[in-house]
C-alpha cells in the first residue's frame, strides 16, 4: 500500500504538460526530428543532383518528395502542439476558482489527480499528467497525448509517413538502376567534380533499406488502427480489454483492471446517495474512504474503466468464462466422487476377505 501511495505522490507532483513542445523531450521525438532533417538532406544532396532534367518523371518525383516532407512536417507540428486536455477540467477549475457551484450529478467519473470530474472516455496520463479526452495513446516520437482533439492529425501524420517512405524506397531503387545503366553517375561528377558514386550507391541503399524497414512497421500501424476504427475503440481500450480478457480466462474470479486514479461517480452514488447532494463537488475523501476495490468489481465488473457501448461484450466474455470455469469444477468433483466410490468398494471388500 505504501508503494502505490508514492506512485500517486510522484506523479501528482510532476508538472502538468501543455503539449509535446513542453519539455522534458523524450528521446525519441529528438530522433524522430533528426532522422526526418538526415533523410530529407540525403534525398536533396544525393539524388535531386543526379536528376537528368530530360526525363520528365524524375522531376515530379522530387516534386512529390518535396510535398510529401512538407505534409508529414505539418501534420506531425499539428499534433504535438496540440493539447489534448478534457476541457471539462479546465472548465470547472475556473468554476472552483470563482466559487461556482458544480452539479456532481451532471458527470459520472471524478479524477483523484486533477480533483475535478471528468468525461467517460477521459484517461489521465501519467506521463503529461493531465486528464486526456479520448485517451488513444501516449506518442514518445511526437512527446504528446494522442486523444480525440490531434488524433485525426496523429492518424494523417502515419499516412503521410507512409506515402514518403514508399516513395523514397521506389527513388532510391530508380536512383540504383539510372547509376548503373543511365546517366546519374554523370550528372552526379557535374555537380560536385569528383567521382562520389561508391558512397553515393551506400548511402541511397542504407536510405532504402531504412524507409522500407519503417514502411513496414508504418503500414502494420495503420492496420492496426483500422481495426479499432471498426470496432469503435481507442488503443487504451483495446489493450485494457485483452488484458482483462486474459485475466478472467485464467482465473474467472481474478479483479478486472481499473484505474486508481478514476472514480465511478454513479456507482458511488447508487452506493451512498447522501454524499452527492446536487450543487456539491466531489471529493476523493468523500466518495470512496478505506473501500474494498473487490466489492466494487464484484457489484459493476469492468465499469470503472471502459465505456458502456462494450460493456455487454466484457459481461458475456466473463459469463462464458466463468461457465466454463464451473463445468471444469463440475468435472473434477464428480471424478473425485467416482475414485473415492472406488476406494470404498475396494476397502469393503478387504475387510470381508
Amino acid at each position: 500500500m505504501e508503494q502505490k501511495e508514492e506512485t500517486t505522490f510522484n506523479i501528482k507532483d510532476n508538472p502538468s504538460k501543455v503539449n509535446g513542445c513542453s519539455c522534458p523531450f523524450h528521446p525519441y521525438q529528438l530522433i524522430s526530428m533528426i532522422g526526418f532533417g538526415i533523410n530529407t538532406l540525403i534525398y536533396y544532396i544525393i539524388f535531386a543532383p543526379s536528376v537528368n532534367s530530360n526525363i520528365p518523371g524524375m522531376i515530379i518525383a522530387i516534386i512529390l518528395n518535396s510535398i510529401l516532407s512538407i505534409l508529414v512536417f505539418t501534420f506531425g507540428f499539428i499534433a504535438t502542439i496540440i493539447d489534448s486536455r478534457d476541457p471539462t477540467v479546465d472548465e470547472e477549475r475556473i468554476k472552483h476558482s470563482n466559487n461556482i457551484s458544480i452539479d456532481s450529478n451532471d458527470f459520472e467519473f471524478y479524477c483523484k489527480l486533477c480533483k475535478t470530474h471528468m468525461l467517460e472516455r477521459t484517461k489521465h496520463c501519467g506521463t503529461c499528467n493531465k486528464c486526456v479526452l479520448v485517451f488513444d495513446h501516449h506518442c514518445k516520437w511526437l512527446n504528446n497525448c494522442i486523444g480525440q482533439t490531434n488524433y485525426r492529425y496523429f492518424i494523417s501524420l502515419i499516412i503521410s509517413v507512409g506515402m514518403l517512405n514508399l516513395h523514397q524506397v521506389g527513388s532510391s531503387l530508380a536512383f540504383i538502376i539510372l547509376y548503373f545503366h543511365g546517366n546519374c553517375r554523370d550528372n552526379l561528377i557535374g555537380v560536385y567534380q569528383k567521382d562520389i558514386g561508391i558512397f553515393a550507391i551506400v548511402v541511397v541503399f542504407i536510405l532504402m533499406v531504412d524507409n522500407f524497414l519503417f514502411l513496414c512497421f508504418i503500414s502494420h500501424l495503420l492496420f492496426f488502427h483500422f481495426r479499432l476504427y471498426l470496432k469503435n475503440m481507442t488503443t487504451y481500450e483495446y489493450i485494457i480489454y485483452n488484458r482483462n480478457i486474459e485475466l478472467t480466462k485464467k482465473n474467472p474470479k481474478s479483479e478486472p483492471y481499473t484505474s486508481k486514479f478514476m472514480v465511478n461517480l454513479k456507482k458511488e452514488r447508487e452506493n451512498r446517495p447522501s454524499n452527492l447532494e446536487k450543487g456539491q463537488m466531489d471529493t476523493p475523501a468523500e466518495l470512496s474512504p478505506k473501500r474494498d476495490r473487490a466489492d466494487d468489481i464484484e457489484n459493476s465488473p469492468n465499469e470503472n474503466w471502459c465505456p458502456k457501448y462494450f460493456l455487454n461484450r466484457i459481461d458475456k466474455e466473463i459469463k462464458e468464462n466463468q461457465k466454463e470455469y464451473l463445468e471444469k469444477n463440475k468435472k473434477i468433483t464428480e471424478r473425485e466422487s467416482i475414485i473415492s466410490d472406488e476406494h470404498l468398494i475396494s476397502d469393503h471388500n478387504l475387510i470381508k476377505a
